[in-house]
């Protein structure tokens, strides 16, 4: 999935695990130049399925994780995106 962020920059999760060489659990956030932002890297432990980024910075994520950055959550998120 491909998600902008109204800036230019924009999100993409999938299957995979690295972007570019860096590690990238599923989820990553790009410049328009395609490098990965790297205050913006969490850690999905399963697919995520649905981005929708919000006013505000904010980006909302759901799918069939269950946690975010070894935090427990159910299939939907909001992260900051810094």
């Amino acid at each position: 999935k491909i998600a902008g962020d109204g800036s230019g920059d924009f999100y993409v999760s999938g299957r995979f695990t690295t972007y570019g060489n860096q590690l990238a659990s599923r989820f990553v956030k790009l410049n328009k130049d395609g490098n990965i932002i790297n205050s913006m890297k969490p850690h999905f432990n399963n697919h995520v399925e649905v981005i929708l980024p919000i006013a505000g910075g904010k980006v909302y994520a759901g799918g069939s994780f269950t946690s975010v950055n070894n935090v427990t959550t159910n299939r939907i998120v909001r992260l900051n995106a810094n």
